[in-house]
């Protein structure tokens, strides 16, 4: 049993309609703009028909602090919650250290 999903803070580049988009999952100490970079130049190379969507996971980043469990599954359900806000059915997952780990629960 999980707490209440966190309300992520979000960080989005490329095509905002666009019909793909790859969530991006930081580690332990990271934070959503972790992936500024890889996006900007992915961006830069064209990749048309994606939109890049990074989060801070609860406690970290903007989101800030979040009473209760920050576990993997918290995270997940965190996951869960935000693709629903954001009508994704379907994501290519990019996830880094932590964020390699909870794309595996979410899978």
């Amino acid at each position: 049993m999980t707490d209440a999903p966190a309300d992520l803070r979000t960080v989005s580049w490329g095509d905002l309609d666009a019909p793909n988009t790859a969530l991006l999952v930081h580690g332990l100490t990271g934070r959503a703009d972790a992936f500024r970079a890889l996006a900007e130049e992915l961006e830069a190379e064209g990749l048309a028909g994606w939109r890049f969507l990074a989060v801070d996971l609860r406690g970290r980043g903007v989101t800030g602090r979040v009473d209760g469990t920050a576990g993997i599954p918290a995270h997940t359900a965190d996951l869960v919650e935000l693709m629903d806000r954001e009508g994704l059915d379907r994501v290519a997952f990019a996830g880094h250290s932590l964020g390699a780990m909870i794309g595996v629960h979410l899978a």
